[in-house]
Formats: C-alpha cells, structure tokens, sequence
C-alpha cells in the first residue's frame, strides 16, 4: 500500500507542489541477494558467521575442519568444539569466529577463557586460537579480505 503525503497551503504556491508518495518497506521488496546459511561439510552451520568464514577459506583454497571437538567436545565436561582447525603451514590454525551477542560484553569473561583453554590444548601442535569479532565478518568479502589478511601473514 502506497501511502501518500500531501501538503496543503493556504496561498498559491499549494497548486505547484507535487504530491510525494513513499513505499513501505515491503513494497520497496527484499535484496536480490539474501546469505542464507547451508551445509559446511555435511554439519548444519551454526551461524551466518561460520557461513561467511566457510566461504571465505574455500575462496582462498584452505583444507579446514568444521566444528573439531577438543578435550571430548560437548559430550564431555570441559570439552569445546572450535569451529574451524585450518591445515595452514607450518601449523594448523584453530579459528574462532565471534558474535558479539553471544560472545561479547556479559560471556566476554566466559569466552576469553574458553579461548585460553584451547590455547593450552593447542600448545605445540597448532598456532594460537584465531579470534575474528562479528565487525570483521559484515559481509562475505569482507571476511575474505579478513581471512585472507590474518592467515595468509602467518
């Protein structure tokens, strides 16, 4: 429904105004383009952010693993799943994308040690956890351009 906005005057200047109309947002339609999230190696992906990534690293040729389980993963107490182990040279790299919903301001304390945790579990055998925020991960080139800066200096 398209809504109209008029303005009257009371002088003869009201005759030479046009009449503005104004689309609501569902007439003005969706973008052609919509992300919407598939599979990352048969596994549902858990967020826009791991989808953007996944694109990313496979634009960029990485061998990954999605969701690799540390210290028993979720069946076990303690266990994490790190979202991506990328097979870099000369170590792989543990990547960890970030939203700041659910990883920021109140679990900021609670993630940071879960970061430290693989860290330690990492220690000798992988580089130190990869952190990317939501902020770097806005669209799928532009976490091209962020994978592709943090991965390819290392």
């Amino acid at each position: 429904m398209v809504k109209t906005k008029v303005f009257q005057f009371k002088t003869p200047r009201a005759k030479k105004i046009k009449v503005k109309t104004l689309q609501t947002t569902f007439e003005a339609g969706v973008p052609e383009q919509l992300e919407i999230p598939g599979m990352i190696q048969g596994k549902p992906c858990g967020s826009l952010l791991e989808w953007r990534c996944a694109l990313a690293l496979d634009r960029l040729g990485f061998n990954f693993e999605y969701q690799f389980e540390i210290m028993g993963g979720w069946a076990m107490r303690g266990g994490q799943s790190i979202d991506f182990l990328i097979w870099t040279t000369p170590l792989p790299t543990p990547l960890q994308p970030m939203g700041t919903y659910w990883h920021g301001t109140i679990r900021l304390s609670e993630t940071m040690l879960k970061v430290a945790v693989a860290n330690q579990y990492f220690k000798g055998w992988a580089q130190p956890v990869l952190v990317i925020w939501e902020h770097e991960l806005m669209s799928t080139d532009m976490a091209y351009r962020t994978l592709r800066k943090y991965l390819l200096r290392r």
